[in-house]
């Protein structure tokens, strides 16, 4: 861990911001100030913009006007404590070795969070082994006599490569980018479909799967993006079918008076999915190799759900017409399961900070 500090006046410096807990859409900050004396702070709630992904703290509220009976109350999780107990300890170090030292200052701390062994020297050449790309398999043949070891780094090593195709999602969510590379990118990563939309797990099975056979002359076979499965005992078939973030979803103009139009290609879609749907219910999941592939690993086929990733709500979040009749639309659908490719991010965006969304 490392400490920043910015001078305010002589004796006195601001310190950057620690996050103690921390939702998709809020948090809680604790945002110090050293001095000679000691430490003194404030603990903020901030809430993330969803336009600019900025955090931004709520207004403050003087507590001299508080009416009799009310007060504040910041609830602090057992993490959340320990985090500002541990920070609390780090600055009183600080003081103690260094004092309050003038301009702004970068001072290096250890972290019994941050390293994964006693031996200091080893934690730091884990983190560079991670950091020079050293491989998973690689890894674990390193660490094969450390169970416990190993697991801490290959959750480090994981989270980071997640964090990357996060960041990599983010950046192409407003480029043309087209269907092709989207469908590497899920198959690259197929833990942004770990949680499926009905809180089962879904994994990846299968990439360009055949849902219906050519004809007799060759023609015809019927292809979607990727067939997934539930996760449990008995697991389901998933049909995933993937679009781009600018197909539009609704038309320019009204159709009528408060109501706005489908887009065609959002409807051709729609028509896609529950097609392939059907032809792998009745024709590929029948297939004498399907079904010797899949009935042995529990995986079955019972009115497959279909699941398509299309467009991006920035095209109707400015128009109430829009907003309502997309959301009708796809709130009342049956089949398939509509998700837009920002929403889609915020799922990743949960599952790479939420703990037990890596490797454990």
């Amino acid at each position: 861990m490392t400490i920043k500090t910015t001078s305010l006046s002589k004796g006195v410096a601001k310190v950057e911001p620690v996050v103690l807990s921390e939702e998709p859409m809020s948090r809680l900050v604790f945002d110090p100030i050293i001095h000679n004396q000691g430490v003194k702070g404030s603990i903020v709630r901030q809430r993330r913009e969803s336009n600019t992904d900025q955090w931004i703290s709520d207004g403050s509220i003087n507590i001299r006007k508080l009416q009799k009976n009310e007060g504040l109350n910041f609830k602090l999780n057992t993490e959340a404590t320990k985090k500002l107990f541990n920070v609390l300890k780090k600055l009183y170090r600080l003081l103690k070795d260094k004092g309050v030292e003038s301009g702004e200052n970068q001072y290096p701390v250890s972290d019994p969070e941050d390293i994964l062994v006693n031996d200091k020297n080893s934690a730091l050449l884990l983190k560079k082994l991670i950091e020079y790309g050293i491989s998973t398999e690689m890894l674990e043949s390193i660490f094969s006599s450390n169970a416990s070891l190993s697991k801490h780094v290959l959750n480090m090593k994981i989270l980071s490569e997640r964090e990357q195709s996060l960041n990599e999602f983010k950046q192409n969510l407003d480029k043309s980018q087209s269907e092709i590379y989207w469908q590497k990118f899920f198959l690259k990563n197929p833990w942004i479909f770990g949680y499926g939309f009905n809180l089962q797990f879904l994994n990846i099975l299968i990439e360009q799967p055949t849902y219906k056979g050519p004809s007799y002359d060759g023609t015809g076979a019927q292809k979607g993006d990727y067939l997934a499965s539930t996760e449990a005992n008995c697991r389901f078939t998933v049909l995933i079918e993937i679009k781009k973030p600018d197909t539009k979803l609704i038309e320019v103009g009204d159709y009528r008076s408060s109501t706005s139009k489908l887009n065609k290609e959002l409807i051709w879609a729609v028509s896609q999915v529950q097609v392939n749907c059907k032809s792998w219910a009745e024709n590929g999941s029948k297939n004498p190799e399907s079904i010797d592939s899949l009935d042995k690993n529990n995986i079955f086929t019972v009115e497959p759900k279909g699941i398509l990733v299309i467009g991006n709500t920035n095209q109707i979040k400015d128009d109430r017409n829009k907003r309502e009749t997309f959301e009708l639309f796809r709130r009342n659908l049956h089949n398939p399961d509509i998700i837009t490719y920002d929403e889609l991010y915020e799922r990743a965006r949960f599952i790479v900070y939420n703990k037990k969304g890596y490797y454990e």
